[in-house]
């Protein structure tokens, strides 16, 4: 679950609960939605054995295809 969501046209800020520690993350796109998809993303990376600070990068540098229309 995301907590303390908040964003701006560009992107949205929340902190995740991850192995009983409070972590922040980010997604460079508009919309609550975008947040509920980092969530699934940030879900199945860390069961996949990511740290946060790689599901981190890995939701910075992610860029949405030019054939979706996020």
């Amino acid at each position: 679950m995301a907590f303390n969501v908040g964003g701006t046209r560009r992107a949205w800020e929340f902190f995740v609960e991850l192995h009983g520690r409070e972590e922040i993350f980010l997604v460079n796109f508009a919309g609550d939605r975008q947040v509920y998809n980092a969530l699934f993303a940030i879900a199945v990376a860390d069961q996949l054995g990511f740290t946060p600070a790689q599901i981190r990068r890995g939701l910075r540098i992610f860029r949405q295809p030019r054939s979706c229309c996020f």
